[in-house]
């Protein structure tokens, strides 16, 4: 069995989704002879406020016995790398793998490697400098940040991005790693999550659910100082934030309400997550905001069930200008699906776009198309009256998402580098 070191900063008890991947791959990994051992961050006090790490302690239930979890204090740069080496046994690995972010720690790992001779991989949730999501201080910081992220990959020998589309991005960039092998592993969902039993509700209203993050905040900021952020290139052409929101889903449920009058109390939407004031102000400025519960953050189990007996699906992404291509699939995409439940999804071209068509219950339109979401809010607001059978989802592409299927391919990755390696 091979002895992978597992670096992961973010792991439980931190909650959201950027533990799920990880404590997947831990949870798993042993089933295909890949024995990890996590090396985290000491994370022992509850931190409800932050909104991208809340503290969840079902999560540790994920946890395996067999799986040993190294605590320690995060080194903060290159300098405390000796402390870390002094204070854990490195001999029994024979891979070293990193899932980022923290993008810093691809050199963590490198360093790591390097001392006790062996192979590194890097997992790329996010396509660090190349997500076209993320804003930068200018244009000349964001192709900063691409040398540093060819610096920090140039020793991996093998690296992971989550989505198809992001490869090819990163192939085009990045030239110069060519000869780097480079797998897509997509996130998924557990099938375990959801064969447990869970109260199924006839929901006495439609019941439209948004589950996780909403980026209001930093979507507004960055339509108010649109010129600068045109002028000092800080995003991608034509990327705008506020549409990975409930902004414009609020206005389409105004004027689906417009249309409907008596819809009103027949609707309700639920916003689950740990949403901010500037999140609430906008609920609270909204004429639709008497058909709104906003219960905060839930915990993974809690939000399960609450997709799972969902009539639609809330899935918006961030726009992007004509001929562009996403190269992010947000998390929440692989657990909707799994819900078999009615999608709507207002996302740019790419991953995201294709897999929602093949999945075959998504209703698509564009992020910032309120006429379209107004539409679709009718054409599922009558289906939920006259009780019409849902679309059909297509299972069988579903399950290639399922976590064993993910999790088997990477442990064909590692065995694959520490075999090339031996």
């Amino acid at each position: 069995m091979d002895s992978t070191l597992f670096i992961s900063y973010h792991f439980p008890p931190q909650g959201g989704a950027g533990v799920q991947r990880s404590i997947k791959f831990a949870k798993l990994l042993p089933l295909f002879d890949v024995k990890p051992t996590i090396l985290t961050t000491s994370f022992d006090k509850p931190r409800a406020a932050e909104s991208w790490t809340p503290y969840d302690k079902t999560m540790l239930t994920e946890v395996p016995d067999t799986v040993n979890v190294l605590r320690i204090a995060w080194p903060s740069d290159e300098l405390e790398y000796d402390r870390v080496f002094d204070s854990i046994d490195l001999s029994e690995f024979n891979s070293v793998f990193v899932t980022l972010s923290p993008f810093s720690d691809a050199l963590f790992a490198a360093s790591i490697a390097r001392k006790i001779g062996k192979p590194w991989i890097a997992d790329l949730r996010d396509p660090w400098a190349l997500d076209e999501f993320q804003v930068h201080r200018s244009f000349w910081h964001r192709r900063v940040e691409v040398r540093k992220m060819l610096n920090a990959l140039s020793s991996a020998s093998h690296i992971i991005m989550n989505t198809p589309e992001a490869v090819q991005k990163f192939r085009n960039a990045l030239p110069e790693l060519s000869d780097t092998p480079i797998t897509p592993i997509t996130n998924g969902y557990d099938a375990d999550d959801f064969k447990t039993w869970h109260q199924k509700i006839e929901n006495d209203k439609f019941s439209i659910v948004h589950s996780g993050f909403l980026h209001t905040k930093s979507g507004l900021r960055q339509r108010r100082r649109r010129i600068e952020y045109l002028l000092l290139g800080r995003t991608v052409e034509g990327m705008q934030s506020l549409t990975r929101s409930h902004f414009y889903l609020l206005q389409a449920i105004e004027r689906f309400l417009e249309f409907v009058p008596s819809a009103r109390k027949e609707t309700r939407l639920t916003l689950a997550g740990a949403l901010n004031d500037t999140d609430l102000e906008v609920v609270h400025r909204s004429d639709a905001k008497d058909i709104v519960e906003t219960p905060g953050y839930l915990n993974h189990n809690d939000s399960v069930s609450l997709i799972r007996n969902a009539d639609l699906l809330f899935f918006p992404m961030h726009r992007l200008a004509p001929g562009h291509r996403s190269s992010i699939v947000p998390g929440k995409a692989y657990e909707y699906m799994a819900t078999g439940k009615p999608i709507l999804a207002a996302v740019p071209e790419g991953d995201a776009k294709d897999f929602l068509k093949k999945y075959g219950a998504a209703f698509l339109c564009g992020p910032d198309d309120v006429d379209a979401m107004a539409q679709i809010l009718s054409e599922r607001y009558n289906a939920w009256k006259k009780d019409t059978q849902c679309p059909v989802p297509n299972w069988e592409f579903i399950q290639r998402f399922e976590r064993k299927n993910l999790t088997r391919m990477l442990a064909e990755v590692i065995n694959s580098v520490v075999a090339c390696r031996s």
